[in-house]
């Protein structure tokens, strides 16, 4: 009977290893390769910034843009509240010198222009006597806080003036 040897280290370690050819390429040109990775890394974080930038980009909202908004909300709101027949003063800045108005029968309303704190409205709505009237209202608005760098300010109406 044979007896099977097992081989010697020594031939193990005269045996080249069997690495792909592009495997030898990158392990003889360390410095290229080094380059090649930087070069991809980059673009990588190219391709990745220019998207995250875009997405900040669509959901950047100035300032001005925000109270905008949130004016022309206030003033729907209102209007939703005129058509229901509520009184609508919680809409209303309760100081002193300011005198909620009120509009009758309001069946419409389309916004016109809106600024940062004056939005322009035109109404369909009923006079006192109950006759139909379609009127164009600048409606401005104050905001309650105290501090006018919060994100959310806190606006209300203080005039409601029909325009010529």
């Amino acid at each position: 009977m044979q007896t099977l040897e097992a081989p010697s280290t020594d031939e193990f370690v005269r045996q080249p290893p069997s690495l792909s050819p592009v495997w030898c390429w990158l392990v003889r040109h360390p410095l290229l390769t080094f380059i090649g990775v930087l070069v991809l890394t980059v673009m990588g974080a190219q391709l990745l910034l220019r998207g995250f930038s875009a997405i900040v980009v669509a959901n950047y909202q100035s300032p001005a843009d925000a109270w905008t908004t949130e004016t022309v909300e206030v003033v729907n709101q209102w209007l939703e509240s005129q058509r229901r027949g509520e009184s609508g003063t919680e809409f209303w800045l309760d100081d002193a010198w300011v005198s909620p108005t009120r509009l009758y029968s309001v069946s419409d309303w389309k916004v016109v222009d809106a600024e940062m704190t004056n939005v322009k409205v035109l109404v369909d709505s009923s006079s006192g006597a109950g006759e139909p009237i379609r009127q164009l209202w600048n409606i401005s608005l104050s905001t309650r806080s105290e501090n006018l760098l919060t994100d959310k300010q806190d606006m209300r109406i203080i005039s409601v003036e029909a325009v010529d």
